[in-house]
Formats: structure tokens, sequence, C-alpha cells
């Protein structure tokens, strides 16, 4: 391994220590999403047509550390995290994260959703790369589609169930 890709791991780990989770306790709104990480930029909530339910809408600034298969790695473990905290307020349908890049006019660089009926019941016991498995991850760019191929030929616990996307070769 490169000395990039252990710098990655080492500060996806560090990261990781220090995300703050609220659990069940945090409100579903505005500000109660943002309160559960220090780079979510903006949170939209929808309620869903049955009254019911809410799709919850994240932006996360976040540049990619150091493009490739990496950045993806820590989309799914950042992904996992935050979505399962979401999903154990039963009134989350459904959750789309955008991460965006505040040093290139905040484009919309990666995108990760999932709906709760997509999942197993024992979701909360998949791991980051069996959860990613079942979202719908979206590259917002041609270069961060190669990085999400990448990712799945070297995770492959993390592809999903209908197959690679077009543009990643098997």
């Amino acid at each position: 391994m490169s000395i990039a890709v252990y710098m990655a791991t080492a500060l996806a780990g560090i990261w990781g220590c220090t995300y703050a989770i609220a659990g069940k306790n945090f409100e579903l709104n505005e500000q109660g999403i943002k309160a559960l990480d220090k780079k979510i930029a903006k949170v939209e909530l929808t309620r869903q047509v049955d009254g019911k339910t809410q799709l919850v809408e994240v932006r996360i600034n976040r540049d990619p550390l150091t493009g490739g298969k990496n950045d993806w790695n820590w989309i799914a473990q950042d992904g996992h995290r935050l979505m399962s905290t979401l999903l154990e307020k039963p009134e989350v349908n459904r959750i789309r994260l955008v991460y965006i890049s505040p040093e290139n006019k905040n484009l919309d660089w990666a995108y990760i959703s999932v709906n709760r009926s997509d999942l197993p019941s024992d979701w909360d016991s998949l791991s980051y790369l069996q959860f990613f498995g079942k979202t719908k991850p979206q590259a917002g760019t041609v270069e961060t589609g190669r990085w999400l191929c990448d990712f799945y030929g070297q995770y492959r616990s993390s592809r999903p169930a209908a197959g690679l996307p077009k543009n990643c070769k098997s």
C-alpha cells in the first residue's frame, strides 16, 4: 500500500473516532441533524405522501482526500454511520446524502441514497460495505465515476445486488 492510502485510512479512522453521533436523542429537524456532524452544510426534510414518513436530504461539505477508491471507501463509512443514525428514527423513510466540494465551487461530486424498504430487516447488523451495497451511489463527475468503479473492484462486498453500473467493467 502507498503512503497516501495509509494516511487516508488513518485520517478516516481518526475522523470516525471523533464523529459526534447523538443517537436516538437528536431531533428530526434541520438543527438536530446538523448537530450530528459539523461538515453538514444543509438539511432538507420532505414529508412523504403517506403523511407519516420523511425524506431527509443532507448536503455535506467534503473535498476528495486523495482521489480514487479511497474517497468512496470513506463515503461508504461516513454514509453508513450517518444513515444508520437517521434510520433509528422510524419516521425516516428515505435518505439522500450529497457530498459537495467547497474547494471546487461546491461541486456535487458524490451522492448516496437509500430507501428503508430496500434494506433487509437486519440492516443494522450489516457492515459498512454490505450496507453500501444496498444503497444507490452516484458519481457527480466522470472522474468520480471511475473512482467508484475502482472501489467496487477492491471491495467486492460493497457491490450492488443488481450488478455494477454500466460504466464499470466487470
